[in-house]
Formats: structure tokens, sequence, C-alpha cells
């Protein structure tokens, strides 16, 4: 009973149609440079493993090289989306500006 329960549920789970939410973009974003990052550290990590004398010895750094990648994956995602929070509407164009600025006012 218990194992019809659960194929049951996994069934209902894996037809069930995912609703895209307004934040989906963004962390949709941060979501899969965090991932190529992670793929990326850690072949960096392995490929320092061929200047090493015992590279099993040293297994730790693929760790290392992904941890390192998903945190600059993160932040590079982070960077890709951040015009999202400094974007202003321009008074005298009224676009949309993205960016940070600086105005300076002369009297």
């Amino acid at each position: 009973m218990k194992r019809l329960i659960i194929s049951i549920l996994l069934v209902i789970s894996l037809l069930a149609i995912p609703a895209q939410g307004m934040a989906d973009s963004s962390l949709k974003i941060i979501f899969e440079d965090t991932v190529w990052g992670l793929g990326i550290g850690t072949l960096v990590g392995a490929a320092t493993l061929a200047f090493v004398d015992h590279p099993s010895d040293h297994l730790d750094r693929l760790a290392q090289g992904a941890s390192i990648g998903v945190i600059g994956g993160m932040c590079f995602g982070l960077y890709e989306i951040s015009p999202v929070f400094y974007s202003i509407k321009d008074p005298i164009h009224k676009d949309q500006v993205y960016g940070l600025g600086l105005i300076i006012h002369f009297k």
C-alpha cells in the first residue's frame, strides 16, 4: 500500500505542469550561472591535479574548485541581474535607465 501511494505521488509530480512566477527569470539566471560556476570550478580543480605528484592524495582540490566556482557563479548571476536593482525612470527622456548614475545640478 505504501509503494502504491508513493508511486501515485511520483506520477502526479512528474505530470504536474510548473507555473511560471514573477521572480522565475531572475532566479533562473542566478541558478544557471551557479551551476556553470560549479562545473567550471570542478574542471579547474581537476586540472590542477596534473601538477601534483600523487593526484589521489589531493582530491580535495575538486571540492575546493567547485566551491569557488559556486561562489563565483552566484556572484556573476547577481551581477547579471543587477540592473533590476538599480533602475530609475529618467524624468527628461521618460526612459528606463539601468545602472548607477550621478546627477550634478549646477546653479
